[in-house]
């Protein structure tokens, strides 16, 4: 029995370090801390937020005038193209096609 929970958190740890692993790409420019921003703004608790509002970081005009709402649908169609979903934004990214992928990174980004 000691193994078998033992088996359990080890595969729950490593399904956790993929999911945080997938996020890397993102972490060069965004942050999951709150009011830390990169060349993306901080993405602390942005689940269920309207695009384009935090405070302290400077949005392109195009995403300030989006009135998208931070949907686990619209993060993996924004994720999966940017620049489709916000057209003029300068999000830098061309997209992740993998939609496993866009997946865990969405699981990630709002389990923190």
């Amino acid at each position: 029995m000691k193994y078998l929970i033992a088996s359990f958190f080890l595969l729950f740890s490593i399904v956790g370090l993929a999911k945080e692993n997938q996020f890397i790409q993102c972490a060069s420019c965004h942050s999951l801390e709150k009011g830390v921003h990169g060349l993306g703004p901080s993405l602390y608790k942005i689940k269920g937020k309207q695009a384009g509002k935090q405070v302290g970081f400077r949005y392109s005009s195009a995403m300030k005038r989006s009135s998208i709402r931070w949907t686990r649908s619209n993060m993996d169609k924004y994720i999966e193209a940017p620049q489709s979903v916000i057209p003029g934004g300068r999000m830098p990214y061309s997209g992740e096609p993998d939609e496993k992928v866009r997946k865990q990174i969405i699981d990630y980004i709002f389990s923190q």
